[in-house]
């Protein structure tokens, strides 16, 4: 039986809630993770939430700092969950939200193509679609977002839509609450 290849990937919001259990569920799948989480007071990220031995660094992905941490690790991947995730925060504060879920997708998505990074996942939002007129949600139903927060994430795929064509691989995901 063939070893399977073990592929470095960096997670991005990865001592989160759903980063953390993203990084769990790739080091069970023999992946090497690295955790990359600036630990805002907004966005929940907890050192706790990082498992034993896995290399960890505090650094914002709108910061130059992180391009150079791409540079560094060489991920064969990145998972962007780092975000501002509040639609309250989105609604009070929106340029901050668009500062940290725009251009910190941004930022991710230069550093993936200055560094040959070939493969990214998209933390999106459901709150892209807004109210909609008929269930289930489908990649069929209209996005219509009511708030900054699920403009920012829908702006962030655009965003992806365009690095697609400049080589990076991109998978958006839709999460809901």
């Amino acid at each position: 039986m063939e070893t399977p290849q073990i592929r470095r990937v960096m997670v991005t919001g990865g001592a989160g809630f759903i980063g953390s259990h993203t990084v769990d569920v790739l080091l069970a799948n023999d992946h090497e993770v690295v955790v990359v989480d600036n630990f805002a007071p907004y966005a929940g990220g907890k050192t706790a939430n990082i498992p034993a031995g896995v290399k960890h660094y505090e650094v914002d992905v709108s910061s130059e700092a992180f391009e150079e941490l791409v540079a560094e690790v060489r991920p064969d991947g990145i998972v962007h969950l780092a975000a501002q995730p509040s639609v309250k925060v989105s609604t009070d504060e929106p340029l901050v939200d668009l500062q940290v879920n725009g251009g910190g997708v941004i930022h991710v998505l230069r550093a993936c193509e200055k560094n040959g990074v070939k493969n990214m996942v998209f933390s999106s939002s459901g709150a892209t679609y807004g109210t909609v007129e008929h269930l289930p949600i489908d990649e069929a139903t209209p996005q219509h977002p009511e708030s900054p927060y699920g403009s920012t994430k829908l702006l962030g795929e655009f965003y992806l839509h365009y690095w697609r064509q400049r080589g990076v691989r991109c998978t958006i995901m839709r999460y809901g609450n």
